[in-house]
């Protein structure tokens, strides 16, 4: 005997349509499941096999349940698909990044840092600050460790520390010997690392491990190449120094002796400045002697070094910038740049900083409103929620609530219908890989069948009851597998209708939405008509139900 089905309804949820079927359900004929002779459809694919246009096949474009491609997935650049097991195995990283073995001895990619540096196709992974014995540094896209500022008693040169001797000290691999008056001596290591000399030669003192001409500086007096002696030590008694010597003059406490050249012995000049006798007329820079002091300024790009009464005008450097004590390399963040007009200006920046505004000069720590780059908002990625700002990427820890995302590899996807990133609630998306299973309303669900329980019907989908599971394989006649795994109508001018849409009337536009006015004119609704497993969409009279049946056309 054969029933007409009357006890079923139509759930909408997030856009997609279930059948659900009472006791003594119907199949899409209109009838009974029990006199009906089930003929078995196609089996579903195993749970590690990629399914795509109804083919169960692994290949390195399409591997595993996720049906991944493995020369892209988790920043690879090459990989390979182990068809057995249904994972890829990669085997070359994106520019950036290393292979990096797990404890379940599986091989992912991760990014470069200073303290975990390696190549793209190799699983070594070393300290750069280890290696180049460097305090700050980077890891470049190739793997290789760069260093830019290095570790008490090194150097740079060419990105890599080397170790401070007398014969390259310090960042400008500065040989001691050539110091003034430089007989014997050390490096030290500072920073910043400088020359200092324990032995001058004749005609030199010693004053605090430089080298001073002494014949005429009456604060640092001496010419035996051994410690200087200080001839202003007593005010009581002003003594100036001569070829050496500290004797009795009638100079002020603010007048060179002149012992080789004025009649008088007192002068102060602009050659002759002062009790250490200083030359106010530096190469590169403007100087004159007041009160018994030198002015001294250098010219642009140079900066004053003095040293027991003896003025230099250095080029400005990196580090020496200004001043011999502003090192731009120790500036927060820095990572490189140059010198100009006595300012540091950086022109790249360390992992987790960025430059300021974007443009040359300052490197600030990143922030989740400027992360990797100046004004990179993380908020503006869709769906974005919570998170953080770690190596100059945005980390999405959680997606907006109520509209459907979940995060899926660092980003915020749709997941209310999607097997390889599943989920609504904002956090972690799941992948639905075991055998049929599929993502119903944002969760992973197995759903069962029987001659009384029925297969919830997806729009578009080929669905059929096999050995108490329902199937779910290729799309129904009239439909198009889309590139994001759904399966739409296509109308004409190239248009495919989503869930809840049909062609209307052959035209370019979709039909209606099931359970909405939209498409339908004022008054009427959306509904669903159902004629074996084809499904009718039109609009008419009513405010959502027809016959107590939500949605069901009367």
């Amino acid at each position: 005997m054969k029933k007409r089905c009357t006890k079923h309804r139509y759930l909408l949820t997030l856009g997609v349509v279930f059948l659900v079927f009472g006791l003594g359900g119907c199949s899409g004929d209109g009838k009974d499941d029990d006199d009906k002779t089930e003929v078995p459809p196609p089996l579903g694919c195993e749970a590690n096999v990629c399914n795509r246009n109804n083919s169960c096949l692994n290949a390195n474009d399409r591997c595993g349940a996720g049906c991944l491609n493995c020369n892209e997935v988790g920043s690879a650049s090459k990989g390979s698909c182990n068809v057995e097991k249904g994972i890829c195995i990669i085997e070359e990283c994106a520019l950036g990044y290393h292979m990096a073995r797990h404890g379940d001895n599986s091989i992912q990619c991760a990014l470069n840092t200073f303290t975990e540096c390696g190549k793209r196709g190799d699983v070594n992974i070393i300290n750069c600050a280890t290696i180049l014995n460097a305090e700050r540094g980077s890891c470049d896209a190739e793997g290789e460790c760069v260093a830019t500022l290095c570790k008490t008693g090194f150097h740079l040169s060419d990105g890599k520390c080397d170790a401070n001797s007398v014969d390259t000290c310090g960042s400008v691999h500065t040989q001691c010997g050539d110091m003034f008056g430089w007989a014997e001596g050390r490096c030290d290591d500072g920073p910043p690392a400088q020359c200092v000399a324990t032995k001058c030669r004749d005609s030199f003192c010693l004053q605090e491990g430089v080298c001073v001409d002494g014949r005429g500086n009456s604060f640092a007096c001496g010419t035996d190449g051994g410690a200087c002696d200080n001839c202003r030590k007593n005010e009581d008694d002003l003594k100036s120094c001569a070829n050496g010597e500290c004797i009795t003059t009638g100079c002020s406490i603010t007048e060179c002796y002149d012992y080789a050249g004025s009649p008088s012995g007192c002068v102060n000049t602009a050659t002759k400045c002062g009790p250490s006798c200083s030359n106010c007329q530096v190469e590169g820079a403007v100087g004159e002697c007041k009160e018994g002091k030198c002015e001294i300024t250098c010219n642009k790009g140079y900066h004053l070094v003095e040293s027991v009464g003896t003025f230099t005008c250095v080029k400005d450097r990196v580090d020496a910038c200004g001043s011999a004590t502003n090192d731009c390399s120790r500036l927060p963040g820095w990572a490189g740049g140059h010198c100009e007009e006595g300012k540091c200006f950086a022109t790249s920046c360390l992992q987790s900083y960025h430059l300021v505004g974007g443009v040359q000069g300052q490197c600030v720590e990143d922030t989740v409103t400027s992360c990797g780059i100046y004004d990179n908002d993380c908020a503006r990625i869709t769906g974005w929620a919570e998170g953080s700002c770690g190596l100059g990427q945005c980390q999405v820890s959680k997606c907006k609530s109520g509209e459907g995302y979940c995060v899926n590899d660092n980003a915020c996807v749709k997941g209310a219908s999607n097997v390889n990133a599943c989920g609504i609630d904002g956090l972690a998306c799941q992948r639905c890989t075991g055998r049929n299973e599929d993502c119903i309303s944002g969760e992973c669900v197995v759903v069962e069948c029987s001659s009384t329980k029925a297969c919830p019907p997806l729009r578009g989908w080929n669905v059929s009851c096999n050995s108490g599971k329902c199937h779910y394989v290729g799309c129904a006649s009239g439909y198009t597998l889309q590139s994001d795994g759904t399966c739409k109508i296509a109308c004409k001018g190239g248009l495919f209708c989503g869930v809840g849409e049909g062609c209307s009337g052959g035209a370019a536009n979709c039909e209606c939405s099931v359970g909405s006015n939209i498409g339908c004119s004022s008054g009427r609704v959306c509904c669903v008509s159902q004629s074996g497993t084809s499904w009718t969409y039109s609009c008419q009279m009513g405010s959502g139900t027809f016959g107590g049946v939500d949605y069901i056309c009367p």
